[in-house]
């Protein structure tokens, strides 16, 4: 199910979890669901939050960082369907003497 405004926190964040090797499985699917979750996070996570018996502080550097790193993953990584992508050089030694 894809995540909307709707989802909840612990939705995003599972789904920031499954999403996170997209690199690693070279997948472009799973890199713009990655890209989709990390952009709800930056949105509906606070950078601290507490109360007198307890304080959390989140960095979201960190979840910033992870969404430019999967938008150039995906610049480089991620062409259409059928098509080369133009930022990509490959060589032919074939006919090489």
């Amino acid at each position: 199910m894809p995540l909307s405004s709707a989802s909840t926190l612990a939705q995003v964040q599972a789904e920031y979890d499954d999403a996170c090797g997209y690199f690693v499985d070279g997948d472009a699917a799973l890199a713009k669901r990655f890209v989709v979750a990390c952009m709800i996070l930056l949105r509906k996570v606070p950078a601290e939050t507490g109360t007198r018996e307890a304080h959390v502080r989140y960095d979201p550097a960190r979840v910033q960082q992870g969404l430019d790193e999967a938008r150039a993953w995906l610049r480089s990584n991620a062409a259409g369907p059928g098509t080369g992508n133009p930022s990509v050089t490959r060589v032919d030694f074939t006919n090489f003497r």
